[in-house]
This record gives structure tokens, sequence and C-alpha cells, in this order.
């Protein structure tokens, strides 16, 4: 708890393939102008080598991973979540629920398609970063569940390669879950979303919330003028959002 208690920063993203299918890079560029992402790798300006010891700051610094897959299908979810959101102290970003949900602890990550905006999105880590005790909870699952890497890299040296051994071990592990695909070239060539299709449906509802913004905005600067408080703003950036239901209430 000392450690969560100690963390500063927003949000980390470890990414080198900068123009992917899911085009996850649009959705962090708008979150970008709502809270603060600092970007690793190829497709940022700062550095930290895969491995190295530079990737303890997300355990001591960050609050949150971006953990957003290249693509968007059922059954993928890559060492984005498993290593970096899972293998550290940090709660990580998902882009839709319904691809993790089954397969991960119950409150132990955060789904952006579970908002309306990406500003709506950042709010809500403002708040979690702001209460230490609702961040808090993004890591009772680790009471309940334990986390066990099947990369090799925490074994010795027999049990590297690919994690055969410890696959061999759940499939002798009983009782066995029994899971059957009932068309494999339907599982395998439609479970993807089409290329950018959850990022602008995510993004299309930003777009309408601005376009209502802008409408109530026009709305208010005309009645700031017919109520007489046309002198009360020398620019239109002046109105703020709050001031809006401000000035409708009154």
């Amino acid at each position: 708890m000392k450690r969560l208690n100690g963390k500063l920063r927003g949000a980390a993203w470890f990414v080198s393939h900068c123009s992917t299918n899911s085009k996850r890079e649009k959705y962090v560029e708008q979150l970008q102008e709502h809270f603060p992402v600092d970007v690793y790798g190829s497709c940022g300006t700062l550095k930290c080598p895969r491995g190295g010891a530079c990737e303890n700051m997300l355990d001591e610094q960050y609050h949150f991973y971006i953990a957003f897959e290249n693509s968007i299908c059922k059954d993928y979810i890559t060492e984005k979540l498993w290593n970096q959101g899972y293998g550290r102290d940090i709660v990580p970003i998902v882009m839709k629920r319904a691809v993790v949900e089954q397969l991960v602890p119950p409150k132990s990550f955060i789904a952006a398609d579970d908002f309306n905006t990406t500003k709506e999105l950042a709010t809500y880590l403002h708040y979690l970063m702001r209460n230490k005790s609702a961040y808090a909870e993004y890591f009772e699952w680790r009471r309940d569940y334990k986390v066990v890497f099947l990369d090799g890299s925490h074994h010795d040296t027999l049990e590297r390669p690919w994690g055969f051994c410890q696959i061999c071990r759940l499939l002798w592990e009983q009782p066995r879950p029994i899971f059957s695909i009932p068309n494999f070239n339907d599982w395998w060539d439609k479970s993807c979303e089409n290329d950018g299709e959850l990022t602008e449906r995510l993004l299309g509802k930003t777009v309408t919330q601005l376009v209502y913004f802008r409408c109530t905005f026009e709305i208010q600067l005309m009645v700031t003028h017919i109520r007489g408080y046309n002198g009360t703003f020398d620019r239109r950036q002046e109105l703020a959002e709050y001031d809006f239901q401000t000035l409708l209430s009154s």
C-alpha cells in the first residue's frame, strides 16, 4: 500500500508499432489531451529497454499502464496485459472489456469502452489518482489470486522453452475445464473487429459530445447576450463548460 501511495505519474505506454489495425494510437492521442500518458519506445520520446531496470518505475511511479493490443480479437491478449499489466503493481487499461473479463480477476483492469468519451475516462483516472483508497481497490484481487508466469523467465533453464513444462502441468491438473471450438475457421477468421472499428466507435462518441458541446456553446452565447451578460466575457473561449450550466439555471 505504501508503494501505491507514492505514485505520482499518470499512465505509461510501451509501444513499438505506431500504426496498427486497432488504431489504438488515435485513441491514446485523444486521451493525452485530457490525461498525462508517457509514451516509451519508437512511437514516443521516452526510452526504456525491454526487461531493463527502468521498468521498475511502473511499480513505483505510474498509476496506470496502457495495455492496448494492435488488433481487437477474441482470445487475443499479449504480454501488454500479462507482463506489464499483471506482472507489475499497476492498473492496466484495455480497449475492450469483453475480450478480457472472462480471463482475468474481477476489478483488476479498466476498460476504455466502458466510457463514453476519452475525457470521461480521463476524469475517472484523475479521480483514482486523487483517491488512493479507490485506486487500491484495483489490487484487492491479489488477495485471492496469484500471478503464475508461463514465459519461462521466472523458472530454471530446463523450463524456459516457451513454458512447455508449465503447460504440461496445467494439462494434467484435475479437474480440467473442457473448451471446444465448433468452427475453427469462424473462430480464426471472424473473431476480430474490423480495422479501427472499436476506436472509431469510441472516438465517434467523443465527436458527438464535442458537437453537442459546441451547439450548447453557441446557444449560451445567445443566452448571455439576451440576458445582458454579453459584457461579462471578452472572448468566446472564456466560456467554460461549467458556465453553461450556471447560466442555464440562472
